[in-house]
């Protein structure tokens, strides 16, 4: 799976997931939470002690879920829409944790580490960011 975030521009950013022969590719807003800071909380609390995740992707007034999930050591992301005429899950990724964890996560760090005066998003929040690389980096060795 890959996952890739692209540089905001008033308050969207473009992110794309491919995953064999899905591809989604939206621009998904801050307004009304930060997905990013969400993200990076979802990865944190998945590897310590929760079995699955929720993170909010608005399209305003659309929006998807992002839905994080642990068995083991087997993951899954999924993405559901709602809030449109075609509610319902479309697309489901499973793997290991190299395959669907990863490039979130190197997605998301790439993403907070270039935005250093940029106006377009929320700050960064550190403790977020430190505990994501933290608990990633912990699961990783």
């Amino acid at each position: 799976m890959k996952f890739s975030l692209g540089a905001p521009e008033h308050g969207w950013v473009n992110l794309t997931i491919t995953d064999n022969e899905y591809c989604l590719e939206e621009n998904i807003s801050d307004v009304p939470n930060d997905f990013i800071d969400d993200t990076m909380i979802a990865l944190s609390r998945l590897l310590t002690y929760e079995d699955k995740q929720l993170v909010h992707l608005s399209l305003e007034p659309a929006f998807y879920v992002m839905s994080l999930a642990r068995k083991a050591n087997a993951f899954t992301m999924t993405m559901e829409t709602e809030g449109s005429d075609s509610d319902g899950i479309s697309h489901q990724a499973d793997g290991s944790f190299e395959e669907i964890i990863l490039p979130i996560y190197s997605s998301v760090k790439g993403f907070c580490n270039s935005r250093i005066n940029d106006y377009h998003w929320p700050e960064v929040d550190q403790k977020n960011y430190r505990n994501m690389v933290e608990t990633v980096t912990r699961h990783k060795s």
